[in-house]
């Protein structure tokens, strides 16, 4: 069990929750917009750093509430003002969010998931980036 393991598990929930897309592993969420649009529709899992939720002192134990950004990109070709691809994501967004809101991962260490306040979404040459962000908090003891 490793600090950033939950990745994986997560790109496998929702490539299970969403088969018809690529579930796909990001580097940064800074770097999504450049994206080709034939790897739409797909959902990207971020690691976006993590804040110290609890410290205990005397070395017992440390929470750290990881932030993990999925990206859902979808494309409608000929959208002007991205609201066919809303429509189009509409469905699957509900499906995502129950897939993975409140979700306890099936490993040590971690706390149900529970969403907390995405960046804005974008919407760029028929391409529509939804952003869904959630804390794990990994229980570390010392």
């Amino acid at each position: 069990m490793a600090f950033l393991d939950l990745q994986p598990d997560l790109i496998a929930r929702v490539q299970k929750a969403l088969p018809d897309y690529q579930v796909l592993p990001g580097a940064s969420i800074n770097g999504f917009l450049t994206l080709k649009s034939n790897l739409a529709p797909a959902v990207f899992v971020i690691y976006e750093g993590h804040s110290i939720k609890d410290t205990a002192r005397a070395g017992a134990s440390v929470a750290y509430a990881q932030l993990w950004t999925l990206i859902m990109a979808v494309r409608y070709a000929g959208d002007d003002d991205a609201s066919l691809a809303m429509a189009q994501a509409n469905p699957d967004i509900d499906v995502l969010l129950k897939a993975v809101n409140g979700y306890v991962p099936k490993m040590p260490f971690y706390q149900p998931l529970y969403a907390v306040t995405p960046k804005i979404p974008a919407f760029t040459a028929g391409n529509l980036f939804l952003p869904f962000s959630f804390h794990a908090v990994y229980t570390v003891s010392t």
